[in-house]
């Protein structure tokens, strides 16, 4: 091919709009300020369920702040590579308003359960809550209900100790799990969760715990418990 007949300079002009497009600059953001971010530290599993909760939860133009090398994007996401940028986080922290901590570790969740600063990312989202931001966690699971003594323990402990510093706990599933909407263990959360879902009974397992709250928020709401059985 006769290097004369290319245009080089559309060339360079498509290879740099990609690269652009793929790794925004903190100074060309997508989002206007106030906007949510997503902050991503790690693997983020069935990334598309998990951008379609993100959208459908804080709406299309989410900047998503990626460490580690890690790889999540897609429509409406927009991605962004910190490395270890303090002080380019911490300034786009300062105008967010919601924030969610997307797939984090057991580990990192701990860390900020236990008000533990040392690594960037637990102390930028403790400094987030103290801003008065709204915090959001992305599990990729569904919390252990009933697992005392077992390591799941730890998991809703941590989860629990999130949720009394007002940090909000959405989940997503990796994959469909059978009888996924019936409970072996009925809690006052869940009671008061299907009431503001506007439902009027909830589905559980044949002998499944009701907790003593449990059934003080069903006589409370009027719901009602159906029982089922294992397929």
């Amino acid at each position: 091919m006769d290097i004369g007949s290319i245009d080089i300079a559309a060339i360079v002009k498509k290879v740099t709009q990609a690269i652009q497009e793929e790794y925004k600059p903190l100074s060309g953001l997508q989002s206007e300020d106030g906007a949510a971010v997503a902050v991503v530290t790690g693997y983020v599993p069935a990334p598309e369920k998990c951008r379609e909760l993100l959208i459908k939860t804080f709406g299309n133009g989410i900047d998503c702040l990626l460490f580690h090398d890690c790889d999540f994007s897609g429509a409406e996401l927009f991605p962004v590579r910190m490395e270890a940028q303090e002080e380019a986080l911490f300034k786009r922290l300062e105008r967010a308003e919601k924030i969610a901590l997307v797939a984090p570790g057991v580990a990192l969740m701990k860390r900020i359960a236990q008000g533990e600063d040392e690594c960037l990312v637990s102390r930028a989202i403790l400094r987030s809550l103290l801003w008065g931001a709204k915090i959001s966690v992305v599990l990729d699971f569904v919390p252990p209900r009933f697992a005392r003594n077992t390591f799941f323990e730890k998991i809703v402990d941590t989860v629990d100790a999130l949720r009394a510093m007002d940090i909000e706990i959405l989940e997503y599933r990796c994959r469909e799990q059978k009888n996924e909407n019936k409970l072996s263990l009925v809690t006052e959360r869940d009671v008061y969760d299907a009431q503001k879902a506007g439902a009027d009974t909830i589905e559980c397992m044949k002998n499944a715990i009701v907790t003593p709250l449990g059934r003080e928020a069903l006589k409370e709401t009027g719901l009602r418990l159906i029982e089922s059985v294992w397929e």
